[in-house]
């Protein structure tokens, strides 16, 4: 199944398999033992011969679909390197094992799996896979403010070769 992008449906719970009265951590690999399953989070699975077909950038939308799949709604805007990869905005550098968000400067809570960015605006999202994204333009420049100007053009880059957005001069 490689180049083939994730489903998620593929990613089975603990639910899926207490249905069946198995416990998945007897799948997880030893030292003695080679894995059968890889933790995408605590509670999530897939086969481990299929996440060794996954890119980098299908490995953080498991992730990031196994963590909305357990917040309350309504669902926060994913955004930086969470709305690049679920675009497919490729990103300069690793994945972080978290997600990012945006959330209002008022808003509350925290998370290991979840980092929150707060900010006064909120851009109109752009919906991809039933998640609220920020926008491809608004993306590009969070990943240069906070991660690294080089990140920024890569993904500036990416998204005026693909037509994702435009450059506009005032007058």
């Amino acid at each position: 199944m490689p180049d083939q992008p994730l489903d998620p449906r593929e990613i089975m719970s603990n639910a899926h398999f207490a249905r069946r009265g198995i416990r998945p951590a007897s799948f997880i690999g030893t030292r003695d033992r080679p894995a059968r399953l890889v933790r995408v989070r605590t509670g999530d699975y897939l086969p481990a011969e299929r996440w060794a077909t996954l890119a980098a950038d299908e490995r953080h939308r498991a992730l990031i679909h196994t963590t909305t799949a357990r917040m309350r709604c309504p669902l926060p805007m994913l955004g930086l390197v969470s709305a690049a990869a679920m675009v497919r905005m490729p990103v300069l550098g690793g994945y972080p094992g978290r997600i990012d968000v945006l959330v209002d400067a008022g808003a509350a809570g925290s998370s290991t799996m979840v980092c929150r960015h707060r900010v006064t605006y909120l851009p109109e999202p752009v919906m991809v896979a039933g998640l609220q994204v920020t926008p491809p333009a608004r993306t590009v420049i969070d990943l240069a403010r906070t991660r690294s100007l080089a990140r920024g053009l890569v993904a500036g880059d990416w998204a005026l070769r693909d037509n994702v957005c435009t450059i506009t001069r005032p007058g």
